[in-house]
C-alpha cells in the first residue's frame, strides 16, 4: 500500500515563480531525505490568486495541487470600559 509524505508552500500573489520552485526543491528534500521507499510526495501552493505563469508551471509538474483562499472579517464596534 503506498503512502504519502506531504509538503505545504504558501504563497504571496507576487511570488508564483518562487513558490513553484520553493515546493518542488522541499519536496525533493522530503523525498530523498524523509520519505520511505512506499511513499509518495505531494505538494500543495495556497495563494489568494492565481495567475498565467502559475498555471502554466503547474500542467508540467506533478504531485503539486493549487488551491486558493478567501478571506473575509466582519468588524463589530464594541463600547468601551472605563478604567477607573
Amino acid at each position: 500500500m503506498e503512502q504519502n509524505c506531504g509538503g505545504l508552500s504558501a504563497l504571496c500573489a507576487e511570488s508564483s515563480n518562487r513558490a513553484v520552485g520553493q515546493i518542488q526543491r522541499y519536496m525533493g528534500y522530503v523525498l530523498e531525505e524523509l520519505a520511505e521507499a512506499d511513499q509518495t510526495v505531494k505538494g500543495v501552493i495556497i495563494a489568494l490568486e492565481d495567475d498565467l505563469r502559475i498555471s502554466r508551471a503547474l500542467k508540467v509538474t506533478q504531485n503539486i495541487d493549487f488551491y486558493r483562499y478567501q478571506v473575509s472579517f466582519k468588524l463589530t464596534k464594541e463600547a468601551l470600559r472605563s478604567t477607573r
